[in-house]
């Protein structure tokens, strides 16, 4: 590879790396020359003039000194394209502007640049040397690097909404960063006074991508370590088998008409402080759960600019605090998407126990997090499946947060029980699932009526097709926006759940055997008056407890519920119970 070659792989691999975003890379290539960079710190000069970080501005002219000078020597002695060597310019002009909103961030960027110009050599001192020697052309690319790495490892720093409370927390990492980058400079640096051959550039070459992968393996590791160990002490509630199992059940498209509502689109707009908060309620049954999950799924218009982060709360987790659960649900969800914070976390080890068991510290330390990161879309799914005494603790914390953190925008999912109509009907966007999802429930009846046909080798557009194609298309007229009901009766749908259930138990018992029906009578007892989850091997042994029997009979466990007591109960891995909170009434 010829040095013009290296500058320019060195180039394309920092403006398309996954690190820069397209708005800053873009702001990078209008910087030409160095002039465009002292008109910045003219800028700053002029905004900073009443304030200490003026005396800072002085200490960037030593570093931008030497690259002038390298500039330079590599227009005089290296054929290389002027964008290329005009990308030592826009980063620093990028960095100034993104860093002088928060005096602490400027402050070690300068410094940084300072620590950088102390170990560069004098380019224009080994003038003479470069002409016609290629081998020092590419010491000139390898200085290229060293200097794009810095720039990057900052960007990093500074594009991590590190304000005044987290650069001391953060800066250690970035530190150890620089000091690989700086000795990477100074081996470089020694290249200019020996004789030196192509394997020696090689090798240099090889060193400094070895000593940069080596780095970033390490740091990954004990970050991982760290991050492994602290929510293995917080075990935060997960729900990927929840979603995944909604997504294998749900049709497409479902809840997709939600983008059409003028609320949700508001709610979307994270400039619109006015609709940061949404309200979607409905009948059970109503899909809403269907709803959550498409958007977690990643609606672009959620995902491409922001955190999601969510909580479904459950019944069948009655022994759990749901405000904690939920607050060290979203610690773990924000760490995960943005490990620049995890030094916020790890920053509160000492007080680990106490972030377990206090509301009011867990939830503090959620707020830390929300102001060090962009936009967070926050999803919470049935508020009223737990108790009212929680609920009055869970909701009012949730809006309190809402109004601390004005990058936070939540969206409740929940029946209308009267304590959260009150709280939220006040200060929330309200959109009626019910009234709105009559297009979820088509897509579903069609979905279901091919499926059916398909079964019986039933051709779609033959008469006995089309006859049931038209008779199960009642069913969407008649469903009156309850998803859960077309599993349950195909045009005589009951009036509510009462019926619905009752329905449903009365079609199991009679086609179950005499032998089932008291076995399946039971179950229904013990998952109405279990306190928690109750596992499969539980209740099989619940369920050959006699009373006054001292000893049980022995009976290979049942693996069976679903097809005994469907659609009324699920199996959720090892857990069995009923489908909705409601069915236990």
């Amino acid at each position: 590879m010829s040095a013009p070659e290296a500058f320019e792989k060195a180039r394309a691999k920092f403006l398309n790396g996954k690190e820069l975003s397209r708005a800053h890379r873009d702001q990078i290539l209008q910087v030409k020359n160095v002039d465009d960079v002292y008109d910045e710190t003219d800028r700053l000069q002029k905004k900073q003039a009443k304030s200490r970080t003026l005396r800072y501005l002085g200490k960037i002219k030593p570093f931008l000194d030497c690259l002038q000078q390298y500039s330079e020597v590599v227009e005089t002695f290296v054929t290389v394209n002027p964008a290329t060597l005009a990308l030592i310019w826009g980063p620093i002009k990028l960095l100034l502007k993104m860093s002088s909103i928060y005096t602490r961030s400027f402050e070690k960027l300068v410094d940084v640049f300072a620590r950088i110009s102390d170990c560069l050599p004098q380019f224009s001192r080994y003038a003479e040397r470069f002409q016609g020697n290629n081998e020092l052309h590419h010491v000139l690319a390898l200085f290229y690097e060293d200097i794009l790495d810095v720039y990057l490892a900052t960007y990093k720093f500074v594009n991590g909404h590190v304000r005044p409370a987290l650069v001391e927390l953060l800066w250690p990492n970035l530190d150890d960063k620089l000091e690989l980058i700086r000795s990477n400079i100074i081996r470089h640096k020694e290249l200019f006074t020996h004789e030196i051959t192509l394997n020696v550039i090689i090798d240099a070459q090889h060193a400094r991508t070895e000593a940069l992968e080596h780095y970033e393996k390490v740091h990954k590791f004990e970050t991982d370590k760290k991050m492994h160990d602290f929510m293995s002490f917080l075990s935060p509630t997960l729900y990927e088998a929840q979603i995944d199992r909604i997504k294998r059940k749900r049709c497409n498209d479902t809840g997709s008409w939600i983008k059409r509502e003028r609320p949700f689109k508001r709610w979307l707009d994270p400039t619109d402080q006015s609709a940061s908060l949404l309200w979607l309620t409905g009948i059970p049954g109503a899909g809403d759960w269907d709803i959550i999950t498409w958007l977690e799924d990643g609606y672009q218009d959620v995902s491409t600019a922001s955190s999601v982060i969510y909580a479904f709360i459950s019944y069948s987790e009655q022994n759990m605090d749901p405000l904690l659960s939920a607050v060290h649900s979203f610690i773990y969800q924000i760490v995960l998407k943005n490990s620049a914070v995890l030094p916020i976390l790890l920053g509160r080890y000492a007080s680990l126990k106490k972030l377990h068991d206090n509301r009011e510290y867990a939830v503090s330390v959620l707020k830390e997090l929300l102001d060090h990161t962009g936009d967070v879309y926050m999803l919470v799914d049935g508020l009223d499946e737990c108790n009212k005494r929680d609920r009055q603790t869970l909701l009012p914390a949730l809006l309190e947060l809402r109004n601390k953190c004005l990058n936070l925008r939540i969206l409740i999912s929940s029946q209308s029980e009267a304590d959260i109509s009150e709280l939220l009907r006040k200060t929330a966007a309200v959109i009626q699932i019910g009234n709105s999802s009559h297009a979820d429930i088509e897509s579903y009846v069609k979905t279901q009526s091919i499926a059916l046909l398909d079964s019986f080798n039933v051709g779609h557009s033959t008469d006995q097709g089309r006859e049931i194609i038209a008779m199960l298309d009642q069913i969407s007229t008649k469903a009156k926006g309850r998803n859960i009901q077309l599993r349950y009766d195909v045009i005589n749908l009951p009036t509510g759940l009462s019926e619905a259930y009752g329905r449903i138990i009365k079609r199991i018992m009679n086609h179950s055997k005499p032998s089932e029906k008291s076995h399946i009578r039971r179950l229904f007892q013990v998952l109405c008056s279990v306190k928690r989850p109750i596992r499969d091997i539980e209740l099989h042994h619940a369920l050959l407890m006699r009373p006054g029997e001292r000893e049980l009979e022995h009976h290979e466990p049942r693996k069976d519920w679903l097809d005994i007591c469907g659609p009324i109960i699920e199996t959720r891995g090892d857990i069995v119970a009923f489908v909705h909170f409601s069915a236990r009434g």
